[in-house]
């Protein structure tokens, strides 16, 4: 994974906020691998236990 310090920078003050935090963009510009470095920084840095982390996959196929 690509480390984003400056995303990053931008997004971490508002963890604790009770927002609620959508991240957008284009297809494969990265969301969820930003998604997955929060998740570790709030877990190493806020000893969060992973039953404490929700992630849904909304992706589905209409046929």
């Amino acid at each position: 994974m690509i480390e984003r310090p400056l995303y990053l920078d931008k997004i971490m003050p508002f963890v604790d906020t009770p927002f609620v935090k959508i991240l957008t963009g284009v297809r494969r510009c990265g969301k969820s691998t930003i998604l997955k470095i929060i998740i570790k920084k709030i877990k190493e840095e806020k000893n969060v236990d992973d039953e404490q982390i929700l992630n849904y996959c909304f992706n589905s196929v209409m046929k």
